[in-house]
């Protein structure tokens, strides 16, 4: 007699092997960064792009196959380097908010980064902040005009985030100016050798690359309204910023930073932001953390006048101070679904 239990039993064999390479197939995957390049031909100045964002698990006919949101646009966020410094600096960040549903771009900034090759870097840079925001605009212009993804992305509203001088870039995009006869007169007096650690301002060697008349002259055209929101992480220039700009900055504004800082005093920059801009929400860390507790997790010996990269205080743990900064980000980003959905 013909038994069809063999027959079943092989058909829910099947079944649960189907079952089990759909549910995996659903899967979303795993966030991802890809790199691309491209040239700004108003000032012939390459833009080097990091996109973190997560893939469609099947291929598409586009550059970067990007997970469906369905109906709406994916939400973008721009990110902005500290001086000499790199996107590549912020895979902590870039990472965390892919796996949200962001797209998170990244840029690094010719004559400052090193991922262009040293015989590139220009030091000099540092002072012309104008050129910092005219490559935010135009990544932005240029990710409109020629979209490398499978689906539409939002560069009408975007969350602009920058640490350290990158998140002056952020601020200025938004209206902040630097006010000429204050940076003439900043760091004119040495710090005294028994000042507290925490009230020297190591930005100040930087000074002397700052062409104030080239400054005045291209600091009138840095805002773009399609910033809708800033995270400025331990931001840099504070009291150089005329306050009047910071007055009438109108978009909402997330500013973290270290209290106890190694690097810029916290009072006239962080907090010195925060008292000014109508708009913000200040976040101090105050178990320790240094000015590059922004920086991924390293290990090399590099150091920005004398302050390691990436060795942190005594009982500071940079990972968990991390996820300290995304809780505080992502409650920010939040508040405003606009932004999210």
């Amino acid at each position: 007699m013909f038994s069809i239990r063999p027959l079943l039993t092989l058909l829910t064999i099947q079944l649960c092997l189907f079952s089990v390479i759909t549910s995996a197939s659903n899967q979303p995957a795993a966030p991802t960064m890809q790199v691309i390049e491209r040239i700004n031909p108003k000032s012939e100045r390459p833009v080097r792009m990091n996109l973190w964002f997560t893939p469609e698990n099947q291929n598409c006919a586009s550059d970067f196959c990007l997970a469906n949101k369905g109906n709406s646009s994916t939400s973008i966020a721009v990110l902005s380097h500290g001086a000499m410094g790199s996107a590549n600096d912020y895979n902590w960040l870039g990472y965390a908010l892919a796996a949200q549903g962001w797209v998170v771009v990244g840029i690094s900034h010719f004559g400052e980064s090193w991922v262009y090759g040293e015989q590139h870097i220009d030091p000099s840079s540092v002072g012309k902040f104008w050129q910092r925001t005219e490559d935010i605009s135009f990544l932005l212009h240029s990710l409109t005009s020629d979209n490398p993804f499978n689906h539409p992305i939002n560069t009408e509203s975007v969350v602009a985030i920058g640490h350290s001088s990158g998140g002056y870039t952020a601020l200025a995009l938004a209206g902040a100016s630097m006010d000429s006869e204050r940076v003439n007169n900043h760091c004119q007096t040495p710090a005294a050798n028994d000042q507290p650690a925490q009230t020297i301002d190591r930005s100040c060697a930087y000074r002397q690359l700052v062409d104030t008349e080239l400054l005045a002259r291209n600091t009138e055209s840095l805002v773009d309204k399609r910033i809708k929101k800033i995270i400025a992480l331990d931001p840099a220039i504070g009291t150089l910023t005329a306050p009047e700009s910071l007055k009438k900055l109108a978009v909402p504004t997330l500013i973290v930073a270290a209290k106890d800082n190694d690097f810029i005093p916290f009072e006239s920059y962080a907090n010195y932001f925060a008292t000014h801009i109508p708009s913000s929400t200040l976040h101090a860390l105050d178990q320790g953390e240094g000015h590059f507790i922004f920086l991924d997790e390293c290990q090399h010996d590099f150091k920005a006048m004398g302050v390691s990269l990436c060795q942190d205080r005594a009982g500071v743990d940079r990972k968990q101070a991390h996820q300290e900064i995304l809780n505080i980000i992502f409650s920010f980003l939040e508040k405003d679904n606009r932004l999210t959905d």
